[in-house]
Formats: C-alpha cells, sequence, structure tokens
C-alpha cells in the first residue's frame, strides 16, 4: 500500500513542477523553468525509497535532459524537425526519462507520452484546451507510468 502511495506521490509531484515550469496558474503562482527541469529529483528520491536503491537516482539527469529538449520558437530542436515533432520528441524522452525507475516499460511510457503530446499539442492549436489543462495533461502523460509497480 505504502508503494502505492509513493507512486502516486511521484506522478504527482512530478506533474506539479512539470505544471509550474510550464505555466501561471492561480494555485501553483508564475510559471517557473527551473520546476520543469528539475521534476527528477523528487520523482527520484521517491523511487529510492520504493526500490529500496540508489539506482532511481539516474532519474535526475534523464529528466533534466528531457526536460532540456525544447521545442520554443527558437530552439534549434524546433528550427530543425518544426514545433509539433520537437513537442513529440519532448514528450517522448520525458517518457524514456522513467527508466532508471521502471525499466523496460519507459519504452511504453515513451510511446504514450510522446502520442499524448502530439495529441496535446494538436488540442491546443485547435483551441480545444488550453494552459493551465496543457501543462497538466502534459505533466501526466510524461510520468503516469511511474504508478507501474
Amino acid at each position: 500500500m505504502i508503494n502505492i502511495l509513493l507512486r502516486i506521490a511521484m506522478v504527482l509531484t512530478g506533474s506539479i513542477m512539470y505544471i509550474k515550469g510550464e505555466t501561471d496558474t492561480k494555485w501553483l503562482g508564475k510559471s517557473n523553468k527551473q520546476f520543469k527541469y528539475w521534476m527528477g529529483v523528487p520523482i527520484s528520491l521517491l523511487g529510492c525509497v520504493v526500490l529500496r536503491s540508489f539506482w532511481p537516482l539516474l532519474s535526475i539527469p534523464t529528466y533534466w535532459l528531457a526536460c532540456n529538449s525544447g521545442y520554443g520558437e527558437n530552439n534549434w530542436i524546433t528550427k530543425l524537425i518544426g514545433k509539433a515533432n520537437a513537442i513529440t520528441l519532448h514528450g517522448t524522452l520525458v517518457g524514456l526519462a522513467s527508466y532508471p525507475i521502471i525499466g523496460v516499460w519507459c519504452v511504453l511510457a515513451s510511446a504514450i507520452s510522446g502520442l499524448a503530446f502530439s495529441i496535446i499539442y494538436k488540442l491546443d492549436e485547435e483551441g480545444k484546451i488550453k494552459e493551465p489543462k496543457v501543462a497538466i495533461l502534459r505533466g501526466l502523460a510524461g510520468t503516469i507510468m511511474l504508478l507501474k509497480g
């Protein structure tokens, strides 16, 4: 039971940090990119407790690298492959970042996350959803497989 609660805490803290890094909200205040970049810290610390290992500490650099794979207008990745593809790549990398915690399940996590980021982007472009819902859905999509266990 405690492992399930810790895994829920991993998803919630990672998602909240992603949201805080992406968008201004009434309940989280002004956005700060650093929160998104460092979302791997609480995820990995909780992962250490769940797995009783230090292996999850590798999630700190994997999430940091994933969140630094940007998709902004001036980002070199966006200029190279376009915004929609850059967002899909970003989502895929956020899913892969969970490898130190969920192992090969991160392949499924990356597929789910990449596809979800792509769908969220299209819905955002069509005006069907807007911030903060975009960031909330991205945060959940990128971390939901941490519940596996």
